[in-house]
């Protein structure tokens, strides 16, 4: 599936570009897709967001250092999607 990912909207060194490049012409993107009404599928994807300091606590701390990039909401009620771009703040970017 690999949905595009606006990596032109995050800050990003040359080489840190360059590297992106690769990945995405190599193909080794891993994509996932979690349903919103499956309820082993939405701990899964609770589990991954924590794996990476992503959870809920996480992202709405005044100290995260995580921010939103870009986001897109579609569709409404069972049909509602919401895609987000977070990116890791890093003092050296």
């Amino acid at each position: 599936m690999a949905a595009k990912v606006y990596i032109d909207k995050l800050n990003l060194t040359t080489d840190q570009k360059s590297e992106l490049q690769d990945i995405y012409t190599s193909e080794n993107v891993q994509d996932f897709t979690y349903l919103p009404h499956d309820e082993s599928q939405q701990i899964s994807a609770t589990a991954l967001l924590a794996t990476h300091q992503l959870d809920f606590d996480a992202r709405e701390n005044f100290a995260s250092r995580w921010s939103i990039k870009w986001r897109v909401n579609s569709g409404a009620g069972k049909k509602a999607d919401c895609r987000v771009l977070y990116q890791w703040y890093a003092s050296s970017i």
